[in-house]
């Protein structure tokens, strides 16, 4: 979230994905970025549709 907001990226309203639901990272990135405003989608990380989602542009 922070290198999102140095660069003045506005997520509000963009969809994202997230690969992997860790603990460390996974989870919360998905939280922060649902707080900020994003339609946030979690995938695990050997799911065989990442490739696809992930080429979409995203926040």
């Amino acid at each position: 979230m922070t290198l999102l907001e140095r660069y003045n990226i506005d997520t509000y309203g963009l969809n994202a994905v997230v690969i992997g639901a860790s603990n460390i990272v996974g989870r919360p990135m998905s939280m922060e970025l649902l707080l900020a405003g994003c339609t946030t989608t979690v995938t695990h990380r050997l799911q065989k549709t990442c490739a696809i989602m992930s080429k979409t542009p995203t926040c």
